[in-house]
């Protein structure tokens, strides 16, 4: 899992204040013979009944006759929160702190408030006063400790909960916390052991065994990782998210067939995020065996599914995790699949649902381009990778702001090939120097632009410098040395251009195109048979070049 592990605590510790730290009233000095204790005692017996507006007006005449003491505003303050009067739960919360500054209950009330309050940051120095005024204070370490993980102070947060787990080794929530705190900074191996210990502690936690795995999977331990998943499954047998975990586990170790098995076990009778990621899952596993058509089923189950899912409703303990894929995502799948399965047209569809869906994202126009391309409807895919380049340009060059979006400089280069085969020369001319201008390393975009010079017999002594930048960056690219080689034939450096065409064949030995220009460059310095070989090597490759049977034709005479 990819996010880290907080710790939630939740508001309501007040509830637990007074029974577990506050002094019996009896053992104050009340006033007026002991009438404060009388409404102390009625408050405390309303509360329970959940009568807090009794129950505040009891400790206010508890209030009216011992107004010094702070187990009664801490009290007051009890019962004005639980009644959801939280400006006077704060007020009584500081009442009894200037009231005695070391009764520890105060600050329990007043933390416990801001916590509700979501003020985590203001909370900490709450509870700090506490543990300084009880250094060994369980809980007040405790709470400190995970406030500490939520506000991502880790270093300290471990100080703090390894304190409290040598105060009570046999407390569990405080060895979780301190393993949350271990994981949130990649101290895997620590976390490994700390959750260990949880799990001694408190066999049936549920969320150890997630942390452990997480812990696992980050160390790259994947066996243990894919063994605590199961130990989980079996304790919890209904958990779809340890089972969604361990298909997951299981793919990314290749293992698609027992991670097929896990995801078909996932209940998706219901439109939620884990039914769409397992069917997505299963739609990849699918596409990795090369079942294309039942990859296209699973990802339009996943499409489904999604689309079902109209608002989002809070995720319950079983969901939350799920990578939830992006629509868009599902989309680009099926298109790939689509033209895979020679539905262009189908792919077409798919992309034009999605764009509407989704106007602003780059992959798709990118992938509209490719298939407008497959179509042969250049203008159309012309359009598409304008549009991509203007939503790259518009949302930054190089963010990456998708998985797998393409840089600048590649759009322009589609766009350039496109461009030429419309015979828009000088436009592919433009949009090749826009991509070399991006990336100066761009070997496709040197070695086209420096070929289209070249074929064309144009522009020489630049085509000869995009084409060596291009032969330097990719020695071994068969394609690019026949451009140099071409180059040089061209400038009727025959002997310069022999030498690359004979080094382009070794890598492309049956491509019609560098046969033939071998066969030209021996032709060139009359060494016939080597000529004739190469160019019926070429016509063999390809039968249909009237133009070279004309030229074994005339060379034959």
């Amino acid at each position: 899992m990819s996010q880290k592990l907080k710790i939630l605590i939740l508001p309501f510790l007040v509830f637990f204040i007074l029974g577990t730290y506050g002094q019996p009233a009896s053992s104050y000095e009340i006033d007026r013979s002991g009438a404060a204790y009388y409404y102390f005692i009625q408050g405390l017996l309303q509360e329970r009944e959940g009568k807090y507006q009794q129950a505040i007006e009891s400790y206010q005449q508890a209030l009216n006759y011992d107004s010094l003491r702070a187990p009664l505003f801490v009290q007051l303050g009890v019962a004005y929160s639980l009644s959801g009067d939280i400006a006077q739960a704060i007020r009584q919360a500081q009442e009894a702190i200037k009231r005695d500054e070391k009764y520890i209950p105060s600050y329990f009330l007043y933390g416990s408030i801001l916590i509700r309050q979501n003020k985590i940051k203001e909370a900490v120095p709450v509870y700090e006063k506490a543990v300084s005024l009880e250094p060994e204070n369980q809980a007040a370490l405790f709470i400190l400790g995970t406030l500490y993980v939520n506000i991502g102070n880790y270093s300290q947060a471990i100080e703090v909960l390894q304190k409290v787990c040598q105060l009570a080794p046999d407390q569990a929530e405080a060895y979780m916390s301190l393993a949350g705190a271990y994981l949130a900074i990649d101290k895997n191996k620590e976390a490994i052991a700390t959750y260990g210990q949880v799990i001694k502690l408190a066999p049936e936690n549920v969320m150890a065994y997630f942390g452990l795995a997480e812990a696992y999977e980050r160390d790259k331990e994947y066996l243990q990782a894919i063994e605590t998943y199961q130990q989980l499954i079996k304790l919890n047998p209904g958990n779809s998210l340890a089972q969604y975990r361990l298909g997951v586990l299981y793919y990314e170790q290749k293992e698609f067939i027992k991670s097929a098995e896990v995801f078909n076990k996932i209940e998706k009778k219901v439109a939620d995020d884990l039914s769409v990621s397992s069917y997505f899952y299963l739609a990849a596993i699918s596409e990795e065996q090369k079942e294309l058509k039942q990859a296209i089923s699973y990802y339009e189950l996943s499409l489904q599914r999604l689309d079902q899912i109209s608002t989002r409703q809070p995720l319950n303990q079983s969901q939350a995790g799920a990578v939830l894929p992006a629509k868009s995502s599902i989309y680009l799948h099926l298109g790939y699949l689509y033209l895979q399965q020679k539905q262009p047209k189908k792919a077409l569809k798919v992309m034009q649902e999605a764009i509407a869906a989704d106007k602003n994202n780059l992959l798709l126009y990118y992938f509209l381009g490719v298939i407008y391309t497959d179509l042969k409807k250049y203008p159309e895919a012309i359009a598409a990778y304008k549009q991509s380049v203007a939503l790259k340009n518009e949302q930054g060059l190089r963010l990456g702001q998708a998985a797998k979006e393409p840089e600048i400089d590649e759009l322009y280069f589609r766009l350039g090939v496109l461009y030429d085969q419309t015979g828009a020369f000088p436009q592919m001319v433009e949009a090749m120097k826009k991509a070399i201008s991006y990336n100066s390393k761009n070997s496709q975009a040197l070695n086209y632009l420096g070929y289209s010079y070249a074929d064309r017999g144009k522009n020489l002594v630049e085509s000869e410098e995009y084409l060596k930048k291009a032969v330097s960056l990719e020695p071994e690219n068969g394609a690019f040395l026949d451009s140099l080689g071409w180059l040089y034939f061209r400038q009727e450096k025959y002997s310069e251009a022999l030498e690359y065409l004979t080094k382009a064949v070794a890598y492309m030995k049956n491509d019609p195109v560098v046969l033939e220009h071998l066969g030209d460059a021996y032709a060139a310095l009359l060494r016939t048979e080597e000529a004739l070989q190469y160019w019926r090597q070429s016509l063999s490759a390809n039968p249909q070049n009237k133009m070279l049977k004309r030229k074994i034709k005339e060379i034959q005479r």
